[in-house]
């Protein structure tokens, strides 16, 4: 719940007050290795790399894995720090593992998350190509809640000047917008209870 909250405030680019409140959090829970990691996080998204590693290296200092979560966080660290020999095997690694996961068919949320990695990947790859196929994919599975990722991660800033980048995620908010507006309704009529 910690790390959720904590998304949400990113996702609205309230990058002070989710830094204030990881401080507030992690000062009477133990939880200062996602702490770290989310403040890492947070750090890369607005793209003040030297803090975004200190946090990262304490996390890992202090016994943290690195999770698939990270594998561009970190990737994109090494990659705008003169160490992308170390981002290739990351990206590659996860690039396999996740088409090979794709070939199982699966339909379920957790599928459909691989389209937005996939995007991910070859976003700081630099092969757009592939980027903007896996962005029409990840349309195509209705996973709208994620397009603060795309709007927000730093890795997309070569596509950021492509139209069709452009057209997809406009395409992915305006349905997500809509979604919202008939659960707004829904709430208003007395339907559901949010």
């Amino acid at each position: 719940l910690l790390i959720q909250y904590d998304y949400i405030l990113t996702a609205q680019d309230k990058f002070d007050e989710a830094l204030h409140f990881l401080d507030s959090a992690c000062s009477v829970n133990a939880c200062k290795q996602k702490c770290d990691v989310m403040r890492f996080k947070i750090y890369i998204t607005q793209k003040e790399l030297e803090k975004a590693e200190e946090y990262y290296n304490k996390a890992l200092n202090s016994g943290y894995k690195r999770t698939e979560d990270d594998d561009f966080y970190v990737a994109y660290l090494y990659n705008k720090t003169g160490r992308r020999k170390d981002a290739l095997p990351i990206l590659n690694n996860s690039i396999k593992r996740d088409e090979n996961l794709l070939k199982g068919n699966l339909n379920s949320l957790w599928f459909k998350l691989i389209d937005l990695r996939l995007v991910t990947a070859y976003a700081l790859l630099g092969d757009n190509k592939k980027a903007l196929y896996y962005l029409s994919e990840l349309e195509k599975s209705g996973l709208y809640e994620w397009s603060f990722m795309i709007r927000t991660f730093p890795g997309f800033d070569n596509l950021r000047n492509d139209p069709k980048f452009n057209e997809i995620v406009k395409r992915i908010e305006d349905k997500r917008a809509v979604i919202r507006a008939q659960v707004k309704e829904m709430e208003k009529r007395g339907e559901i209870n949010m």
